[in-house]
C-alpha cells in the first residue's frame, strides 16, 4: 500500500539526514532497518500492548498472561512476517488499536477513545482496505451501544470522520501517484480476480483454515476462540461482539472474493490482521477459566505454532500454490503446503543429509522437490545452496526434466 511506502519514505529520508546513509550507498543497512522498524518494532509493539490489555481486562497470573501475548507474537505468522517489509504486521497492530480503543472505551465513555478507535480503523483500512473497512464498519455501531444515550451521535461520529480523515488521505496520496483512488493492487488487476476460476468453496475454504495455508493449522491454539465464544457469549460487551464479529467477517470475506489461496506467500497472508483479536478472546476465556488443564494445552497448543512461525521465517515471500495461476505439472500442485516446502527449503540447506530431508524428497519426489529448491534459493538467493543443489547426485535428472 503507498501509504505504508510514503511512511517508509519519511523514515528514510530521517535516516539520510542524520546519517547520510540511503538505499544507494548503503542498501543492505537501509533494508534491515526498514525490516526491523516496520517488521520487528511493530510486532514488539502488538505484544505489548496485548499483554497490557490482557492485564487489564484478564484474570490470571502476570506471568501467564505474559506467556499468552508472547505466543501471540513469536508463535504465529505475525512472527513469520516480521522478517521482511510488508503491510501485515502494520495492519495486525492498527488491528489491535481497535481493540484496544473500543475496550478503554467500554471502561470509559470518552471521546478519545471513539476517535482512537476511528483513527486505528482508517489506519487498517490504508493497509488491508477489506479488514479496515470490516473493522471501521464495526466499531462506529460499537462506540453507538457503548455511549450513553446523550453522546451516542458526538462519539460515533467522532470515530467515524476521524477513520475517514485517514482513508481520504490515503485516497488522495492514491491519486496523486498514481491517477486512481484505488490502491494499485486492485486498480492494475491484482490480488483481487473473483471469478476467474470455479472453485470449490468447501475445499477453498478447508485449505484456508484447516490444512495447506490453514489459519487454525499453522495456529493451532486459535481453533479454541470457537469454545471461548460459546462459553463468554452472554458476557460479551457490543466492543466483543463488533470485533469478533468483524474478523469472522473479514475471514468469510477473503474467502468468498480471492481465488489463489493467499497468493505468492507463507500460509494465508490476509488473515494476518485479525490473529492478535482471535488471540485475546482465546486468552481472556482459558485464563478466566482457572483450569489449570485448559490452560496447560492452550498453552501447548500455543507452543505448537511456534515450528510453522520459525519455519514461516525462513521465507514468507515463498514459491506457493496460488489455484488458476499455477499451470499444470507446475511444482506446487504437489507441495501445495507452503509450511512443507519452507520445511523442505530449510532442511535441505541447513541439514542436506538428515533423514528429514531424505523423507521430504521421497514424498514428493524427486522432480518437484528439486524445482521447489531451485524457486526458495532463487528467491531466497541462497546462492550456497543452488550450487549445492546443482552438484547432488540424488537429483540425476535430465537438463529438460530441470
Amino acid at each position: 500500500p503507498l501509504t505504508l511506502s510514503w511512511c517508509a519514505a519519511q523514515v528514510s529520508r530521517v535516516i539520510t539526514f542524520c546519517t547520510g546513509k540511503n538505499f544507494t550507498n548503503s542498501y543492505a543497512f537501509m533494508v534491515f532497518i526498514m525490516n526491523m522498524l516496520f517488521g520487528c518494532v511493530v510486532n514488539a509493539l502488538v505484544f505489548l500492548w496485548l499483554f497490557r490489555l490482557l492485564c487489564r481486562s484478564a484474570r490470571g497470573s502476570m506471568k501467564l498472561k505474559l506467556l499468552f501475548a508472547l505466543l501471540c507474537c513469536c508463535g504465529s505468522w505475525l512472527f513469520s512476517y516480521m522478517t521482511i517489509f510488508s503491510n501485515h504486521v502494520p495492519a495486525a497492530l492498527a488491528a489491535t488499536g481497535v481493540l484496544v480503543s473500543l475496550d478503554k472505551y467500554r471502561r470509559r465513555q470518552d471521546k478519545r477513545a471513539a476517535a482512537w478507535a476511528g483513527f486505528s480503523g482508517g489506519v487498517l483500512f490504508t493497509l488491508d482496505f477489506i479488514c479496515g473497512a470490516a473493522f471501521l464498519a464495526a466499531a462506529v455501531p460499537a462506540i453507538w451501544f457503548l455511549a450513553e444515550k446523550e453522546q451516542r451521535i458526538n462519539h460515533s461520529l467522532r470515530c467515524a470522520a476521524s477513520g475517514l480523515c485517514i482513508i481520504l488521505f490515503s485516497i488522495s496520496l492514491n491519486h496523486a501517484a498514481y491517477g486512481t483512488v484505488l490502491p494499485l493492487y486492485i486498480a492494475s488487476g491484482g490480488t483481487f480476480t473473483p471469478g476467474t476460476d470455479d472453485k470449490s468453496m468447501l475445499l477453498y475454504f478447508t485449505e484456508m483454515l484447516f490444512t495447506t495455508r490453514g489459519l487454525f493449522s499453522y495456529q493451532p491454539v486459535l481453533l479454541l476462540v470457537f469454545p471461548a465464544v460459546w462459553f463468554m457469549w452472554r458476557k460479551l460487551k457490543a466492543n466483543d461482539i463488533a470485533m469478533l464479529g468483524a474478523s469472522f467477517g473479514v475471514i468469510v470475506i477473503y474467502g468468498v472474493i480471492t481465488n489463489e489461496f493467499g497468493g505468492f506467500c507463507y500460509g494465508f497472508r490476509y488473515l494476518i490482521p485479525v490473529i492478535p483479536v482471535l488471540f485475546y478472546y482465546v486468552s481472556k476465556w482459558v485464563l478466566s477459566s482457572r483450569n489449570s488443564r485448559l490452560i496447560l494445552f492452550a498453552a501447548v497448543l500455543g507452543t505448537v505454532g511456534i515450528i510453522p512461525a520459525y519455519i514461516g521465517a525462513y521465507e514468507p515471500m515463498c514459491v506457493a500454490f496460488e489455484g488458476h495461476r499455477s499451470p499444470a505439472g507446475h511444482f506446487t500442485r504437489t507441495i501445495r503446503s507452503t509450511f512443507m516446502s519452507n520445511l523442505l527449503a530449510w532442511s535441505y540447506e541447513s541439514y542436506p543429509d538428515s533423514v528429514l530431508t531424505s523423507a521430504l524428497i521421497e514424498r514428493y519426489g524427486k522432480k518437484d522437490s528439486f524445482r521447489c529448491l531451485q524457486a526458495q534459493y532463487v528467491i531466497t538467493k541462497h546462492i550456497d545452496a543452488l550450487k549445492k543443489l546443482s552438484e547432488d547426485s540424488r537429483f540425476n535428472l535430465t537438463k529438460t526434466q530441470k
